[in-house]
This record gives C-alpha cells, sequence and structure tokens, in this order.
C-alpha cells in the first residue's frame, strides 16, 4: 500500500459494462436535466427517482471490487460494506469539477466508465499538500479516503464518464487480534 491508500481495482468485463452503463445512463439524461453546476450528472437530483445504471452496477458490476478492497484493507473474510451514495458524472470538453473532499464516509470511489486520456484522472492532494502520482485507466475504480482533497481537472475533446460512490466498512472486533 502506498503512504496514502489509494486503491486501485479493474472491473473484469469491463467493455461489455461499460455499454449497458452507458446505455442507462443516456436513457436517464433522456428524461431528466442533469445539468449540474457545469457538467452532467445526476447527483443533486431526488434518489427516488429510478436508476438503471445504478441498480445494474450495484447487481452486476461493483461486488467483487468492494470485497477486494475489504481484503487490501486487511478485513480479511469478516466484514461488511455499504454504499452511502452512487451518482454519475459526464464531462465535455474543458468541463471540471472543483477540488473538494466526501465528509460523512469512509471512503470515495470512482469508476472510470469513459476515459479516453488518462491525463484527465481525479487529481488527488496529499497531507504534504502536493499532488499524489498513480497510474489509473478506464475501467478501473480508484478509491481513496473521502477526507482526501480531490478533483477533476478541466477535461478534454473527448467525454469522460465516472460512476461515482460512497462507501464504508464494518467489521466484527470480536473476530480482529491486536498485537
Amino acid at each position: 500500500m502506498n503512504k496514502y491508500p489509494i486503491m486501485i481495482n479493474k472491473i473484469k468485463n469491463h467493455q461489455k459494462h461499460k455499454s449497458i452503463l452507458l446505455n442507462h445512463i443516456q436513457n436517464f439524461k433522456s428524461e431528466h436535466d442533469t445539468r449540474y453546476q457545469n457538467i452532467d450528472s445526476d447527483w443533486n437530483l431526488s434518489r427516488d427517482l429510478e436508476r438503471k445504471y445504478i441498480d445494474y452496477f450495484y447487481s452486476d458490476v461493483i461486488e467483487p471490487v468492494m470485497i477486494n478492497i475489504g481484503k487490501e484493507l486487511g478485513f480479511g473474510n469478516e466484514f461488511n460494506w455499504h454504499i452511502s451514495n452512487t451518482w454519475f458524472q459526464q464531462y465535455g470538453k474543458s468541463e471540471t469539477h472543483k477540488w473538494h473532499n466526501h465528509p460523512n464516509g469512509q471512503f470515495t470511489n470512482c469508476y472510470y466508465l469513459e476515459l479516453p486520456d488518462r491525463k484527465y484522472k481525479t487529481e488527488i492532494i496529499g497531507m504534504d499538500g502536493k499532488k499524489i502520482n498513480f497510474q489509473a485507466t478506464e475501467g478501473d475504480v480508484i478509491t481513496i479516503p473521502a477526507w482526501m482533497k480531490h478533483r477533476s481537472p478541466s477535461n478534454g475533446s473527448q467525454r469522460k464518464t465516472v460512476i461515482a460512490f460512497n462507501s464504508n466498512y464494518d467489521l466484527d472486533l470480536s473476530e480482529v487480534s491486536y498485537k
């Protein structure tokens, strides 16, 4: 693990999932106004709206990654995971998302559904105030502590699409041995 726990996991069958998820997102966008600040996103829309991309994401895509993250964190096999919210963000030319963090959660995650050029991946600031160098490509999920400052830099000419989500892990502390 790095000095900062930036975890990167690949989505199995990414190309298949990408096509299905983008179709669901496009259908959602055709039914709802998804312009939020300067990007397309459903972050600010009611959680009561049907989001087929989230249903598919939860049922067919993310579980193996969440289990792997729990194991990377040293939780063994005795943990539960929970996603507290999920949203998509699509960036066109020069669109960006300002510096921010995600309060009220342990981790924030970003699935690069479309990332035509990795120089437009999320930028993350460490405790030393410097950008952290990491490698991520389309089809990866990056996971960072939710308190870490991050942003989406100004995007290039090709569309970038991410599925962002916040997550938490819970383990039975009676099973953990501290030496």
